[in-house]
């Protein structure tokens, strides 16, 4: 839904594809093609390591356990 509205989206997934341990691994490739093709950044084997607030509380960017930071402030 968000994607939809134009608001930039963003999966981070532990594992080595979408839904892997649920489905065969074509599927599962086949999930996470569907899913960038919708314009969505899937962002495989990688967890949320750290949630970083602004001056008011509000989330201002998240950093990831690969070290990347993605701001709020580009969306």
């Amino acid at each position: 839904m968000l994607a939809y509205k134009k608001i930039p989206v963003t999966f981070l997934v532990r594992e080595r594809g979408f839904w892997n341990k649920v489905l065969p691994k074509e599927e599962s490739e086949l999930v996470g093609r569907h899913i960038r093709e919708h314009h969505i950044d899937l962002r495989l084997e990688t967890e949320l390591k750290e949630i970083l607030s602004d001056d008011e509380g509000r989330v201002a960017a998240v950093i990831t356990s690969k070290g990347e930071k993605k701001s709020t402030a580009s969306l």
